[in-house]
């Protein structure tokens, strides 16, 4: 007998049921909860297979008086979470009946879904050995960089959210201009959020003088501690701050249960930074399709 598949509307989804489903699965991650979702998205809808026994986050927004599903910005990978054994092209076929225009982050689970998906990059540490098994897997370029942290004197004290996201904006937004004001403003309400929830975790490392010249802000789930906004000034990347404060929350939850997910990037660069800490790769993957009528195909976001 096969399951009931139903698309409703966020504010008729059953909350509790919702984010059982998302804890209890391996591909469950943090965008997937309900109230990550509700900060985040201007609009969404949820997939639900059976009674909840799998969900699936559908973000949207109009245009032209038409909807599109589109990736929010800090909500890295969604997709179908649970372990519903169902033909992938039902999935395909009620996204593209709900939308005709989609640009969507399917999660690391999800690559059985569609054989046309574009891979990309995340990058990840189960943090289950100990703190020195972990470390025996870093790069002696990242050794050399957290020596030289600790001979400058570096010291790490827990930082402000607010503070941290500024110095997001200015160090890091220009290299995202998609990213706009009010998604800022909504990341922060989330970030408020999640530390009344005990789930953000906010550094800052100084030097010497007692100044800021790093800073960095993780979230976590039950599952994953999520590497969410750093930002180093010229003085932090010259003093490895970066490294030692990545190093120093790695070292603090060795042993444990999570898993230090990077939240990855395709730029080479960074992708080689992380590498630096022994990570592994774990790739997610989009899916983008345009099935608007052909006067409609230069539609934008």
């Amino acid at each position: 007998m096969s399951k009931s598949i139903h698309i409703i509307p966020s504010a008729e989804i059953d909350v509790s049921k919702w984010n059982d489903c998302i804890d209890k699965n391996n591909n469950g991650l943090i965008y997937s909860s309900f109230e990550y979702l509700n900060f985040l998205a201007d609009n969404w809808h949820g997939l639900i297979i059976g009674d909840y026994e799998s969900v699936m986050a559908l973000p949207w927004r109009k245009k032209w008086g038409i909807r599109y599903i589109y990736t929010p910005p800090f909500m890295q990978q969604l997709g179908l979470v649970g372990n519903t054994a169902i033909d992938p092209s039902i999935i395909l076929n009620e996204l593209q009946q709900f939308c005709k225009y989609i640009t969507y982050n399917f999660n690391f689970d999800n690559q059985y879904i569609n054989n046309s998906f574009s891979t990309h990059t995340n990058l990840i540490i189960p943090l289950s050995q100990s703190a020195g098994e972990i470390k025996q897997q870093y790069a002696k370029s990242l050794e050399r960089n957290l020596q030289k942290a600790i001979n400058s004197g570096l010291k790490i004290v827990e930082g402000e959210y607010q503070r941290s996201l500024q110095w997001y904006k200015q160090y890091q937004g220009d290299k995202i201009p998609h990213v706009k004001d009010v998604d800022y403003q909504q990341l922060l309400q989330l970030m408020a959020y999640l530390q009344q929830k005990g789930q953000l975790i906010c550094n800052d490392a100084l030097n010497k003088q007692g100044e800021i010249i790093a800073t960095n802000v993780y979230i976590k789930d039950a599952k994953r501690i999520y590497h969410l906004l750093p930002s180093s000034t010229k003085e932090g990347k010259k003093l490895a701050a970066m490294h030692y404060l990545i190093d120093n929350e790695i070292t603090k939850n060795a042993g444990s249960n999570y898993v230090f997910d990077f939240e990855g990037s395709d730029i080479k660069g960074v992708q080689q930074f992380y590498l630096q800490f022994g990570a592994i790769p774990q790739p997610y993957f989009r899916l983008h399709q345009n099935n608007l009528p052909f006067w409609l195909k230069l539609i934008k976001k």
